[in-house]
């Protein structure tokens, strides 16, 4: 609820690419924040889910991203319900805030174990789209990605004023809230779907330039 309604996490900025009416890639300001669920939620603007159905490549691929991301989550937090036996059997406390204390003091000490074991030091590099394939275990996150036919974008380059050596622009024209000459789109005050489609694109043009990552073991944990 309170982001919803713009009360937490309000002023987080970030930015995201997309094209404008001459196909030029331009940087959007936004604020706010949003959670990335699945098809269970409230359709907010600030929860996103992937696409239950589309026949569109960009979507698709977009929608499969989230997915294998969100498995990612849902599987640690099984490795923590077999390490700490009081998250498997419910936590009995009388108030949310001891509950917190309990959930917050197993997460730290997971991360501490992690340490402890070497786990930590295994994602120092990463795979890019166009690497999946090459050597012993190709990456399946992005494999899947591109089993999706890629379109023919069109993504014009620029060197002018304004445009980094990416040819994006930082500067465009946008009928939302303008602050300072900068233009920033709150979150909780779009659709979903305006938003997620956003989220899109931006994954989109990022996709095809092969800015897509994911994390890459280097070597295997030390022995004890």
């Amino acid at each position: 609820m309170g982001l919803n309604e713009g009360k937490i996490l309000a002023d987080n900025p970030f930015e995201l690419y997309e094209r404008d009416s001459n196909g030029v890639v331009v940087v959007i300001k936004y604020k706010g924040a949003w959670i990335l669920v699945d098809n269970g939620y409230l359709q907010w603007s600030v929860t996103i889910p992937p696409f239950k159905y589309s026949s569109d490549e960009k979507t698709i691929r977009w929608s499969q991203w989230l997915e294998s991301m969100r498995k990612d989550v849902e599987c640690t937090f099984g490795i923590l319900k077999k390490r700490w036996t009081i998250l498997s059997k419910g936590i009995q406390a009388s108030k949310i805030e001891n509950a917190d204390k309990v959930w917050k003091t197993c997460c730290a000490l997971h991360n501490m174990l992690l340490e402890i074991d070497g786990h930590d030091e295994l994602w120092q590099d990463s795979v890019g789209s166009n690497e999946v394939g090459g050597g012993d275990e190709p990456c399946f996150a992005l494999s899947r990605l591109n089993t999706v036919n890629v379109e023919e974008y069109n993504l014009v380059r620029h060197n002018h004023h304004g445009n980094n050596e990416d040819g994006i622009s930082r500067q465009t024209s946008d009928e939302h809230n303008v602050t300072n000459g900068e233009i920033r789109r709150e979150v909780w005050k779009m659709s979903q779907d305006a938003f997620r489609n956003k989220l899109v694109e931006h994954f989109d043009i990022l996709f095809e330039r092969n800015k897509i990552l994911w994390p890459k073991r280097l070597c295997k944990p030390r022995k004890l």
